[in-house]
């Protein structure tokens, strides 16, 4: 909300119309705040799972005029959703994905919702899958992820969660990338 000096009340209480709107900030910049880190952290992950699957694709002896196709690929084989996931699907396997992969899922799920649904779960593509995931977490006992009507709510734990394994993800695939060769 912005105050323009016309919604002052007629005895000017501009101090009034300033409190109002920092009550109104206050309730939303924090929702804000977490769900911009989230989709931050979200981002930098993506961008270092992709040097990843270059530094593989080096070292394998690939990288050169590597197309875009190619790299895609190789970052679905080593990080286990996007193509690979669309093929689990389709062929029933994904209970074979690793518990690592699936949550992986599941945070891109929570990014999906408020990159491109601005929060609201009826609006991403697969919001049962989102439900449940919601659902698994507070009967776990973990409260910085909730569905409000139908809007999901991130807290800042909820953030540290999600840089935490994607860190630990990254680690993870970095340890199967070949050393350098001499």
């Amino acid at each position: 909300m912005n105050v323009q000096p016309s919604d002052l009340d007629d005895d000017g209480d501009y101090a009034e119309s300033l409190l109002i709107e920092h009550r109104e900030l206050s309730g939303t910049f924090p929702t804000y705040l977490s769900n911009s880190t989230l989709v931050s952290i979200w981002t930098f992950f993506e961008l270092s799972a992709v040097r990843l699957c270059h530094i593989d694709l080096e070292r394998r002896g690939t990288a050169a005029g590597t197309s875009r196709e190619q790299i895609a690929k190789q970052h679905a084989r080593v990080f286990g959703y996007g193509q690979v996931a669309d093929y689990r699907d389709k062929n029933g396997l994904q209970d074979k994905a690793s518990p690592e992969s699936q949550e992986i899922t599941n945070i891109q799920l929570v990014r999906n919702c408020i990159a491109h649904g601005n929060g609201k779960v009826a609006s991403i593509k697969k919001p049962a899958d989102l439900r449940a995931y919601v659902e698994a977490q507070e009967q776990a006992g973990v409260k910085s992820l909730s569905i409000i009507g139908d809007y999901l709510v991130v807290l800042n734990e909820y953030c540290e969660y999600a840089l935490k394994t994607c860190h630990s993800f990254l680690t993870m695939q970095l340890h199967g990338i070949p050393s350098r060769s001499v």
